[in-house]
Order: C-alpha cells, then structure tokens, then sequence
C-alpha cells in the first residue's frame, strides 16, 4: 500500500512540475481526434464514433493552419469495404494561456470516398468549424475537448435546396495532443 502511495505522489508532482513548463507555445502538432455527432450521443449510439487525426503549424504563438483526415465510415450508414474520408484545411486562432489554451478555426472541407476498386471526390465544398480547449500536461502532451461543426453543403443550405440538419452536423470529441 505504501508503494503506491508513494508512485501516485511521484505521478502528481511530475504532473505537476511539467506543467509548469508546457506553459511554451508549441510550434508544431499532432493530434488523435474521437468525435460522436450529438445525434448519436442523444440516442447513445457509441458505436458511430468518428475517429481522426490532425497536423498544425504555427506561424505566430497565436496563428496557425492545420489540416485533419477524418474517418467517417465504416461505422454508419455503409458498406464495411467503403471508406468515407472528410480532409479539412483550417485557419487557427488559438490564445496560449499557459496550462490551460483556447482556440477558434475554420476552412474549406472536402469529401472523398474509397472502396476495393473506386475512388470518388465529392463534388461539394464543406464548411469545417470548430472550438476548443486544450490543458497543457507536460510540454509534449495535452488533452482537449473541441466541438466541431462541418455543414455538409453550403451552396444548398444558402439557396434553400437542403435542410439545416445541427444534430448531425455538429461533432463532440476528445483530443490527444503530442506538441513538438
């Protein structure tokens, strides 16, 4: 018992001590996304998970660009040999606060779909936006939660042709973070 009292205070102050020094903006990032659209978390649908991954750069400690490939399929609505990808290109205004960092972004989206024998791009340009927050672990690591929101075609919804559909188009998630 004495043991792991004292490897869960070793845990606590090495926590504690790098998180004093993840206060340094990172310049560079990689992230593991886990997103559920509020739809399937108010029918407790968690087996639609949506899982993605994510690059950034920062030009500034406050602006960057980032782009993410986020897996959309085949968890719903599909055949298990198809694969419906989502690539989204974001502008990132993100205001490092030390331990703790909030962020903004937004950009163009695009779809494409690949299967055993076809590879298909969706002729529609998608709207990716999305906020988050960030706690800064260690230098090298954070964990975040963001909501995501990605309108499946502006063009239509503008005109009219399609119905504004907010429960499946907007994404909750947790983000892993490694920050170089």
């Amino acid at each position: 018992m004495r043991s792991k009292i004292i490897i869960l205070l070793a845990l606590l102050m090495v926590l504690g001590i790098g998180s004093v020094f993840a206060e340094v903006p990172s310049l560079f990032e990689i992230n593991l996304l886990n997103y559920y659209s509020v739809e399937d978390l108010s029918e407790s649908q968690f087996t639609n998970y949506t899982p993605g991954v994510r690059f950034a750069g920062f030009i500034t400690k406050w602006f960057g660009l980032s782009a993410d490939v986020i897996l959309e399929a085949p968890f719903k609505e599909s055949a298990p040999t198809d694969y419906h990808l989502l690539l989204a290109t974001d502008a990132v205004v993100r205001a490092p606060l030390g331990f703790f960092e909030m962020y903004v972004a937004a950009g163009p989206a695009y779809g494409f779909t690949i299967s055993e024998d076809n590879f298909v791009v969706d002729n529609k340009v998608k709207l990716n936006a999305r906020v988050g927050f960030d706690f800064n672990i260690t230098p090298l690591l954070s964990v975040g939660v963001e909501g995501a929101y990605i309108l499946g075609d502006l063009a239509s919804l503008v005109s009219g042709a399609s119905e504004f559909e907010p429960k499946a188009e907007t994404f909750v998630g947790i983000g892993l973070k490694l920050k170089l």
